[in-house]
C-alpha cells in the first residue's frame, strides 16, 4: 500500500565506467485505468513490475533490472558502511509524520550520516522554501548525492573487502539483479580507477491541474 517516495533510472556502464542516475518525479501525472494519478501510486496499487513498466513508458527507456530499498533497509545499508559521507545543501531538522520517533537534526555541509541521518535526508522536502527551487527536485537531488555516498565508500574498498560488503549489503535489499553480476560490474568499475557520475533530475516544475489536484 505504500507509495514509492522517490524513483530513479539509472544506467551503470562498465566499459567507460560511467553511472548515470535521473530521478523520475514522483508528482508525474500518470494513467492507471483510465485515472490520471501521481507515478508514485502505480507501486502502491500494481506492484514492482508495473512501476518498472511506468517509468520505462515514460522516459522511452528499456529497464533491465531493478533495486527497492525501504527506509529500514537503507539505514541498516549505510550503519553497515559505518556512515556514508554527502555534502548536504540545507541544515534541518526532520521530524516522521507518525511523530512516534525523536526528531533527527542533520547539519549543512559535509557529512558522515548515520542510518538515520540518511532516511532523514532521503525523506525531507518540507522544511526547503527557497525561491525559484521546487522542495522534491532538492530532496531528489539529496537522494542521488547519497546513492554517490555509498557507491564511493563501497568502490574504495580493497577488493576482497569489497566483494564481501557487496554480498552483505545485496541482501539487504530487494533486486533481481545476480550477487555475480553485481561482484563483477563493482569489480570492473572499480578496477578502472575512476567512474564518471551524471545526475539529474526530471521535470519538476509545473502548473496545479485543475481536473485531477494534481
Amino acid at each position: 500500500g505504500a507509495r514509492s517516495d522517490a524513483m530513479v533510472l539509472v544506467r551503470v556502464d562498465v566499459k567507460t565506467p560511467a553511472i548515470t542516475m535521473v530521478s523520475v518525479p514522483r508528482d508525474t501525472p500518470y494513467q492507471i485505468d483510465d485515472r490520471t494519478v501521481k507515478l508514485n501510486q502505480v507501486f502502491s496499487e500494481q506492484g514492482e513490475a508495473a512501476c518498472v513498466q511506468a517509468v520505462s513508458q515514460l522516459t522511452g527507456v528499456g529497464i533491465s533490472h531493478f533495486v527497492k530499498v525501504g527506509f529500514d533497509q537503507l539505514e541498516e545499508v549505510v550503519d553497515t558502511l559505518g556512515g556514508v559521507e554527502v555534502d548536504v545543501p540545507y541544515s534541518f531538522d526532520y521530524q516522521v509524520y507518525t511523530h512516534d520517533r525523536p526528531t533527527v537534526h542533520v547539519d549543512a555541509g559535509k557529512n558522515v550520516l548515520t542510518g538515520e541521518q540518511a532516511v532523514a535526508l532521503a525523506r525531507m522536502r518540507t522544511a526547503y522554501s527557497y525561491q525559484g527551487i521546487t522542495q522534491d527536485a532538492i530532496r531528489q537531488a539529496n537522494v542521488r548525492a547519497l546513492m554517490v555516498g555509498i557507491i564511493k565508500q563501497v568502490l574504495t574498498k580493497p577488493s576482497l573487502e569489497m566483494l564481501g560488503q557487496i554480498r552483505v549489503l545485496a541482501s539487504m535489499v530487494e533486486t533481481d539483479i545476480s550477487l555475480v553480476d553485481l561482484a563483477s560490474w563493482a569489480l570492473k568499475i572499480a578496477g578502472s580507477g575512476s567512474v564518471t557520475v551524471y545526475s539529474c533530475t526530471g521535470p519538476t516544475e509545473g502548473n496545479l491541474d485543475a481536473s485531477t489536484g494534481l
